[in-house]
């Protein structure tokens, strides 16, 4: 992989092996609490959205999102059995949809 080389900042134009540690420290630093903010900002809109539902829509997100966490494979469940689930909720969201 090439060395990264800084195109911002006073170190522009530097190869990264070429910057001090602690101006990598602060660019994490940095860089972590935009991240932070920007998680923070999709978590707020999931909480609207969810608070915008129908008790019936949250009703059945919620019994995917448990599911999900027991199905999944990467969780020990079988890749056969989550993806039932995912053509379950699919079609439960579908009909949902309909009835609007």
């Amino acid at each position: 992989m090439p060395e990264y080389i800084f195109t911002f900042g006073k170190h522009k134009g530097s190869y990264m092996g070429d910057v001090p540690a602690e101006y990598i420290e602060w660019l994490i630093k940095e860089k972590q609490a935009e991240l932070d903010m920007f998680r923070a900002e999709l978590d707020r809109r999931a909480r609207l959205q969810e608070d915008q539902m129908p008790m019936i829509e949250k009703l059945v997100s919620a019994g995917y999102k448990s599911l999900a966490q027991r199905f999944h494979p990467d969780k020990g469940g079988a890749t056969a059995d989550f993806q039932a689930l995912q053509a379950a909720y699919e079609q439960l969201r579908a009909a949902l949809r309909a009835l609007k």
